[in-house]
């Protein structure tokens, strides 16, 4: 072989080299693009408090979770899509509507505030620290612990009380 077609041979051999190598390192890793997004998420002040699961497959980014408005949601997806080698963010994001988000807190406030009072003012028979509150489209959601079947019934009268409630639902244990 004459010497000057082999060094052109290799000349194209390590530019292909080169060019298969620039772009293998362009591309992130899944790992990292997910880290990145999370990170980004964490950082953001408007969603950062949100329960957000990241999942990145072949660059293409999955958001799940719950938001508190649309605006929450559109946020998310722009983080997400704003990373680096992302090709899609596919988004099942649940909404939930911000008024009725503020009308849950408000039930659960007003039952915990209604725990407290009855505890401290009325002696009742309840555990307030043992039971956890969240409220769901109105429906509240009663878990935890109790000393005793009274304890449980007082929670559940008490919450019952509270004006937007729908019901509720008890997972309260005697410990």
């Amino acid at each position: 072989m004459q010497p000057l077609k082999f060094l052109k041979i290799l000349i194209c051999l390590s530019i292909a080299l080169f060019v298969m190598q620039d772009a293998a390192l362009a591309k992130p890793a899944d790992d990292e693009i997910t880290i990145a997004i999370k990170d980004k998420i964490s950082k953001d002040s408007s969603v950062s408090g949100l329960i957000i699961e990241v999942t990145t497959n072949n660059n293409v980014v999955t958001l799940s979770g719950d938001t508190h408005s649309d605006t929450q949601a559109s946020k998310l997806v722009q983080i997400a899509q704003s990373e680096k080698g992302v090709k899609n963010v596919v988004s099942k994001l649940d909404i939930k509507e911000g008024k009725d988000f503020l009308a849950d807190a408000q039930i659960t406030a007003k039952v915990k505030g209604l725990f407290i009072r009855e505890k401290l003012f009325d002696k009742a028979e309840l555990d307030i620290w043992g039971v956890k509150v969240e409220t769901d489209n109105g429906v509240v959601h009663l878990s935890g612990t109790a000393k005793t079947q009274q304890e449980i019934d007082n929670a559940i009268a008490i919450a019952k009380k509270v004006d937007g409630v729908k019901s509720v639902d008890s997972k309260i244990e005697i410990k």
